[in-house]
């Protein structure tokens, strides 16, 4: 026998624990619970506009709410491109990255702000 096996442990001094105590996984249980009802709180009303483009309008206002469609209707998106001129939007796409491009100091902001500009009063 060495003189190392001879040791004995000091008074104490516990052994060390592998794994988790009861509170420490209860705690982290709640702690994943809690993220996942976040993440569900955050993420619900990206599924609710995503599944009402899908809905018919009997659909989307029924009451109680339908959860999901009973058919997938795309007849929603063909009507959206017929009626919807699409000039608001590129407006206010040309000033937001207008805006943007007012932030960086490149030495061409006001080149390409200019040109932004021109593209969009051209196309309306």
């Amino acid at each position: 026998m060495t003189a190392a096996a001879d040791r004995k442990p000091a008074v104490g001094v516990a052994a060390p624990r592998i794994g988790f105590s009861r509170k420490k996984a209860v705690r982290l249980a709640v702690r994943y619970a809690a993220a996942v009802a976040l993440t569900a709180l955050f993420l619900f009303p990206i599924y609710w506009l995503f599944m009402i483009s899908f809905k018919t309008p009997e659909e989307i206002f029924a009451s109680p709410p339908v959860w999901y469609p009973a058919s997938i209707q795309f007849d929603n998106f063909a009507v959206l491109f017929q009626t919807v001129t699409a000039s608001p939007s590129r407006n206010s796409t040309a000033k937001l990255s207008n805006w943007m491009l007012a932030g960086y100091h490149t030495g061409g902001e006001a080149k390409i702000s200019s040109g932004v500009l021109k593209e969009i009063m051209n196309s309306q």
